[in-house]
């Protein structure tokens, strides 16, 4: 059972981060301070344990240290990646994926940013990713038929893809590298953040990354 109507300052959020980069990793606290540069480890435990505390991660135990990862069963933690990828909000044509938001013709959905712009390293002429996954596979040509033709004269030019949540998780569980998996090491949750976490729980219960 998970805490409910707790919050963490801004500074343990950045603790929160460390387990967002490596979704399925396991950290030690001194995993933890070399990642987030602290030299206290008063601070960092304590940190770890109000977010242990929220049940936000869980640990395992193994040679006598303690090993930390998100609890994939508590769906608060993917709220607070959601505000974590809001951080980059300011650096991305923000303007322009509001209105793709508002115009995708499904009620359920998940909205993506990949490629250059999810890394920060986009330039003058990159490409905008963007990268929806709906519910039933019999909405893709619609959705992307709406979309393409609203993002067709927007600047950045749009990338579009779109897949079902189905063909995003085979993508996952197949051995060969493909693009799923490259939106899954590299993307910005905009929008149906927790749609998109459910995914990568199935994913894993089937052995993906394990």
């Amino acid at each position: 059972m998970y805490t409910k109507n707790k919050m963490i300052s801004k500074e343990e959020l950045q603790v929160v981060k460390v387990f967002r980069k490596d979704l399925f990793k396991e950290y030690s606290i001194k995993d933890i301070m070399k990642i987030m540069k602290k030299n206290s480890y008063s601070w960092v435990f304590n940190s770890v344990k109000k977010i242990l505390k929220l049940d936000l991660i869980v640990f395992s135990e193994k040679a006598g240290i303690k090993l930390y990862s998100i609890n994939w069963n508590n769906p608060l933690v993917f709220r607070y990646f959601s505000i974590l990828d809001y951080e980059n909000v300011s650096k991305l044509p923000i303007k322009n994926i509001l209105d793709i938001i508002n115009e995708t013709p499904v009620d359920y959905f998940s909205l993506l940013i990949g490629g250059s712009y999810a890394k920060d390293k986009n330039v003058k002429n990159s490409d905008l990713d963007v990268i929806i996954l709906v519910e039933n596979k019999s909405d893709i040509q619609r959705v992307f038929n709406v979309i393409n033709n609203k993002s067709s004269l927007m600047i950045p030019q749009v990338d579009l893809h779109v897949f079902s949540r189905g063909e995003f998780l085979e993508m996952l569980l197949t051995k060969e590298e493909n693009f799923g998996k490259q939106v899954f090491e590299n993307n910005l949750i905009l929008f149906g953040a927790e749609s998109y976490y459910l995914i990568l729980k199935e994913a894993k219960e089937n052995g993906f990354r394990s």
